[in-house]
């Protein structure tokens, strides 16, 4: 390496290894900008001027005003000790840039930038973090590999030269690369509190599923493609299940155009079956859908069934709480939850609905519903009305920021006529309750992605919709006010799109799978199919055994006698593979001339005896073993000109 770039190049990697904290919430966005600016500034300051640094009573003050500063970060600021721990690495980071002395503390420099890239690599989720993992361990291995070589030459007082160390780390980056993949399935799983405890919370976002709705409050919808769900559904089930509603949760109190839920007054466990844990009754035909959700820090333990669930099935426990018709998994559970249901187009509630939802509805508000609604006697024949009028005559609005201010239901049905799923949702509750019909918004999840590779559905975060449910005296029924063709998902993408994110997401569906949420199940099913296979193996093999006298001597003969000639051919072969050296050949020509080179005498110790016996030989002996030591012991390799001049050399010898 050159000397400018040998200084610049910690840095570089300093700054690269934090850039997958950009796409993690384990540090502030602005925290890593800002540690980026400044790493940028030192980079700048020391390619212009080589050697620069800070003076030592500065970097004194500095390191004293920021010890303070971390406990302030800590407590006051960043209120978690392990983003204040970050924020210290960054610092430390930054400080032995400009520090005098950090070209002796390498290591250490090293050993920062490094603790900083597993912050990274342990909060990032997304496959791309391979590329990353594989670059900087690739920069790392250089670093490491030119340290050595330099403290290796000062320690025995030898010029330091400059060596090819790319080619060096990429070959330990290979050993790694297989070590890794080799020892993944058999490493301890432990949990991650970066991932886990770090995550961006989606609870009053309006991406994402959250357990309140407020009109009155101004929001902006960014897309999450972060995936929430992965539905398998079986032939047959199209008829009831699509398009694909995972519900949840119910919205039954409205109050200052504030969505919210009534809580029960206790944990209600669901009790467990043979088959399952049965939730409902199933009315028509029943149909077992197969589910991988993934979990965040919004959902916490929750369950999105799809609507119709009756029974879950695969799960060691399951609560209603806090709401009713919401389920959840007690304990801390796994990043990723697999379990079936079973689902029918209609179901019965187990349970009679303790209280129907009833809101205040403006004059205005009952006045507009009569005129939309004022032939209907059912409640299916309300909703149908209804639903039909605000699909036909309001507009949908994609994102609630394009609108003046924030819209409540009131508003919205009675002046702007424009909002988001959840103002249709809304609109649609209080109109059916100015009817005196009993209705509730539904969150959950709509539509999502097929994946004809895969043969399921993936529902992600930008998929959250809102919905309605509409008591008929009977059952809940799902009605949706929002425009069919505005829904989420509703986008056709041309077909060669549509294969290209099929094969992304397979992608990511076994790097989701199989590497992150590789588990200690996963690792002791590997085990035990390993035992199985054994066993299976040795019964194999003694059944064969035992059938050995029935075949006959002479055919166990001949088998012998093919393994002793294949073994004696793989012995010839590997002792062939072994190419003898230059020393080895020029140890035999001496030999054929008298001078015994015995293993222990060094390229010195022929030297010194040829010229005590064969002078005349010993400049020709002493280049071959010139050429000898290069291509041993030197980083470059002999050239085709001086194996020329070796072959050569070792005829003049003989």
């Amino acid at each position: 390496m050159k000397r400018v770039p040998r200084e610049a190049e910690p840095v570089l990697l300093a700054i690269a290894a934090a850039l997958p904290l950009y796409f993690s919430a384990a540090l502030s966005p602005a925290a890593v900008a800002t540690y980026h600016l400044v790493m940028g500034a030192i980079l700048v300051w020391q390619l212009r001027r080589p050697g620069a640094t800070l003076p030592g009573s500065v970097l004194r003050v500095l390191g004293i005003a920021y010890f303070f500063f971390y406990f302030v970060d800590g407590f006051a600021i960043s209120k978690s000790l392990i983003r204040a721990t970050g924020h210290l690495l960054f610092f430390i980071a930054a400080y032995q840039s400009v520090d005098r002395d950090s070209e002796k503390n390498h290591p250490q420099r090293l050993l920062v930038i490094f603790l900083i890239a597993i912050a990274s690599i342990a909060t990032s989720t997304h496959i791309s973090v391979i590329l990353f993992v594989g670059a900087f361990a690739f920069l790392l291995l250089r670093q490491l590999i030119a340290i050595s070589r330099e403290e290796s030459a000062r320690l025995v007082g030898a010029r330091e030269v400059e060596s090819p160390t790319g080619r060096s780390a990429a070959a330990y980056l290979a050993l790694l690369v297989v070590a890794a993949i080799a020892f993944f399935p058999l490493l301890p799983r432990v949990r991650n509190p970066f991932v886990r405890g770090g995550g961006l919370s989606l609870q009053g976002a309006s991406t994402g599923f959250s357990d309140a709705i407020d009109l009155s409050a101004s929001r902006a919808i960014t897309p999450d493609p972060r995936v929430v769900a992965r539905v398998t559904l079986p032939p047959g089930a199209a008829r009831d299940f699509l398009p694909l509603r995972l519900r949840g949760g119910h919205y039954d109190r409205y109050v200052s155009g504030r969505w919210t839920s009534r809580s029960l007054r206790s944990t209600r466990h669901i009790v467990t079956e043979d088959a399952g844990f049965t939730i409902a009754r199933p009315v028509t035909e029943s149909h077992t859908i197969e589910i991988r959700q993934t979990r965040t820090t919004a959902q916490g333990q929750r369950l999105f069934l799809p609507v119709g669930t009756w029974q879950v099935r695969g799960l060691g426990n399951l609560i209603e709480a806090p709401n009713e018709g919401v389920y959840n998994l007690p304990g801390p559970g796994d990043a990723l939850i697999e379990f079936t249901v079973a689902a029918s187009g209609e179901t019965d509630p187990i349970f009679p609905t303790r209280q129907l939802p009833a809101y205040d509805v403006l004059p205005e508000i009952a006045e507009l519903a009569n005129r939309i609604a004022g032939s209907a006697t059912t409640p299916r024949e309300n909703a149908s009305l209804i639903q039909s009028h605000l699909s036909a005559n309001f507009t949908y609005v994609p994102n609630p920021v394009s609108l003046t201010a924030p819209v409540g239901a009131e508003r919205f049905l009675l002046s702007e006529r424009r909002g988001h799923c959840e103002h249709f949702a809304t609109g649609m509750v209080l109109l059916l309750a100015a009817r005196g019909v009993p209705a509730r918004v539904v969150g959950g999840y709509y539509g999502g992605e097929f994946n004809p590779l895969g043969g399921y559905f993936v529902v992600r975060q930008r998929d959250a919709h809102a919905w309605v449910e509409v008591w008929d005296g009977t059952r809940w029924s799902t009605w949706d006010a929002t425009p069919s063709d505005m829904r989420p998902g509703s986008a056709t993408p041309n077909l060669v799109s549509a294969y290209l994110s099929a094969v992304a997401e397979s992608i990511n569906f076994f790097w989701d799978r199989y590497i992150l949420t590789f588990g200690l199940s996963d690792q002791v099913n590997l085990i035990l199919s390993a035992l199985y296979a054994t066993r299976d193996f040795m019964a194999r093999a003694k059944a064969g055994l035992a059938a050995l006298p029935s075949i006959g001597a002479g055919p166990i003969a001949l088998a012998l006698t093919v393994a002793s000639l294949l073994a004696g051919l793989v012995m010839l072969g590997w002792r062939w593979r072994r190419r003898p050296s230059l020393f080895d050949r020029l140890s035999k020509v001496l030999a054929r001339q008298g001078l015994s080179v015995t293993p222990s005498m060094t390229g010195t110790d022929v030297v010194a005896l040829v010229r005590a016996t064969r002078p005349a030989i010993a400049p020709v002996v002493e280049r071959v073993v010139e050429l000898y030591e290069r291509d041993r012991f030197s980083t470059r390799p002999m050239t085709k000109e001086e194996r020329t001049a070796a072959r050569m050399a070792l005829k003049q010898v003989g």
